[in-house]
């Protein structure tokens, strides 16, 4: 008599996977002994995701047959492989672009066109100086999700012009560094000057 079980095949990395007879025997038994044992289906790709109907028969020595019939359910679990793009370094301030078309990758069920990227932070952040790492996620139709980094630096145009002492101040505080520099010019020998642009701007900088 032929016993049949459910399996559970996940897909390789080229989106195959193989059964056999014996992955879906329970146990079939002849009182006069098997001479063979074969299944319907032994190879399923990315178009067999899900539940599949297989049947399994056994021929004994006499040349008599059975069958039953089990299901196989074939899984894939492999997340997409992503490459992240170099990234050109950016003045501060400036918006975050989107890079997630610079991202290579591929999948071994899903096409290129279909997979899903999403990039984080998000396109439009505004940027301050350091440098920041940027995270890239794929998802395929399986909703795996591979990942990828890489890091932006993000550069301040004025390094030596970070204080606001001027008609108009460069970031609309005031703060320690306007204070160093008032300092620095008191030490050059413009108290007059210092003095006029401490009681002008410190009463106008927000708080």
């Amino acid at each position: 008599s032929a016993t049949c079980q459910s399996v559970m095949v996940e897909l390789n990395e080229f989106g195959s996977a193989i059964i056999t007879a014996a992955s879906v025997d329970a146990g079939s038994s002849d009182n006069c002994g098997i001479a063979s044992m074969v299944v319907s289906t032994t190879a399923f790709t990315c178009a067999d995701v899900g539940i599949q109907e297989v049947t399994l028969t056994v021929t004994d020595i006499h040349g008599k047959v059975g069958s039953c019939t089990t299901t196989v359910a074939v899984v894939d679990n492999i997340p997409p492989s992503a490459t992240a793009p170099t990234l050109v370094s950016v003045a501060t301030g400036t918006l975050l672009s989107d890079y997630t078309g610079e991202v290579i990758a591929s999948d071994n069920c899903t096409s290129s066109e279909a997979l899903v990227f999403t990039q984080s932070p998000s396109p439009g952040t505004v940027l301050q100086s350091g440098d920041l790492l940027i995270e890239f996620s794929v998802m395929d139709a399986g909703g795996n999700v591979g990942m990828a980094t890489a890091t932006l630096s993000v550069t301040d145009l004025f390094p030596d012009l970070n204080y606001d002492v001027q008609p108009d101040p460069l970031d609309g505080f005031t703060d320690a560094r306007d204070l160093l520099e008032w300092y620095s010019r008191i030490e050059d020998g413009s108290p007059t000057e210092i003095l006029f642009d401490f009681s002008r701007y410190w009463q106008s900088s927000p708080e």
